[in-house]
């Protein structure tokens, strides 16, 4: 979700068919509650950190040899 969070109608799509989608006029939002939301972004914060960390890392291996 980390690519896909970017992408509007993608993440629309996937919250939607995972929580179920919610009409407000016109649009159509889907129903996540504030915890999934939080955790969601907590969890997209640390993957970021670990994926830099992890290429970090990699660079410092190479560069050994």
């Amino acid at each position: 979700m980390i690519f896909e969070g970017a992408r509007v109608e993608a993440n629309r799509r996937t919250l939607g068919c995972l929580y179920g989608l919610e009409s407000a006029g016109d649009q159509e939002y889907a129903k996540v509650s504030p915890r999934v939301s939080t955790a969601s972004t907590l969890q997209s914060l640390a993957s970021g950190v670990l994926i830099f960390l992890f290429l970090l890392a990699m660079r410092n291996l190479l560069r050994l040899k």
